[in-house]
């Protein structure tokens, strides 16, 4: 996108107890990345939210016959023995509405400020090159804001996670908190694969919940 607000990169898992977490760092500028001007950020759903969402997104899959190209159940999970598992712990991505997160933000030379993100809604769409596509839309103290980016596929239920903040009233300037060491990770993948089979997510309001269309 030529017009953003920040540019958010990490790594989105399923935890042991079947929330799914993404946390990493967010920069203004891909050139911020570079310079290792970053600060944190974290996202997430959990377990017994995703567990239900998982639910409804698989049945949408299947009655869409989407499903036989995009089949996001996972086979031979086997859990610690002692958590109970859900379809949370065997099913990724999951699209929902229900995401919520919080990032880091500097105010003035010394101080940090942490911002919750109220409420995230994402969508995934498989694209070409066999990860997906990302779209989503959200809501914090700045404002409403969209979603747009990838997500690599890395192993069973994670992957490298890199999105585009678009807010619909640009913020207010901000200085981004200096990272404690540079991250030598580096990205792959870009926002040039196609999307298969849906566009974006639809529009929906803080308090709505999200019912992504996979025609």
């Amino acid at each position: 996108p030529r017009d953003y607000a920040a540019v958010m990169r990490g790594i989105l898992k399923i935890e042991a107890d079947g929330s799914h977490t993404c946390t990493g760092n967010w920069a203004v500028t891909n050139d911020h990345f570079q310079s290792g001007l970053t600060s944190k950020y974290h996202f997430g759903i959990e377990g017994h939210r995703a567990a239900d969402d998982a639910k409804d997104m698989l049945q949408r899959l299947k009655e869409s016959g989407a499903n036989s190209d995009d089949d996001r159940e996972l086979k031979g999970v086997t859990g610690d023995g002692v958590t109970p598992m859900t379809l949370a712990n065997t099913t990724f991505p999951i699209d929902s509405s229900l995401y919520k997160g919080t990032f880091k933000l500097r105010k003035g030379a010394t101080k940090t400020q942490t911002i919750m993100d109220k409420q995230i809604a994402m969508k995934f769409v498989k694209n070409d090159a066999g990860s997906y596509n990302v779209y989503g839309r959200g809501v914090n103290e700045f404002g409403e804001f969209n979603l747009v980016g990838t997500l690599i596929i890395q192993g069973k239920a994670n992957g490298l996670m890199q999105v585009y903040r678009i807010y619909e009233q640009p913020p207010q300037p901000v200085v981004v908190q200096p990272a404690s060491k540079k991250s030598g990770k580096v990205f792959p993948g870009g926002m040039t694969e196609k999307a298969g089979n849906s566009g974006p997510v639809p529009a929906m309001k803080p308090a709505e919940r999200f019912t992504p269309s996979m025609s």
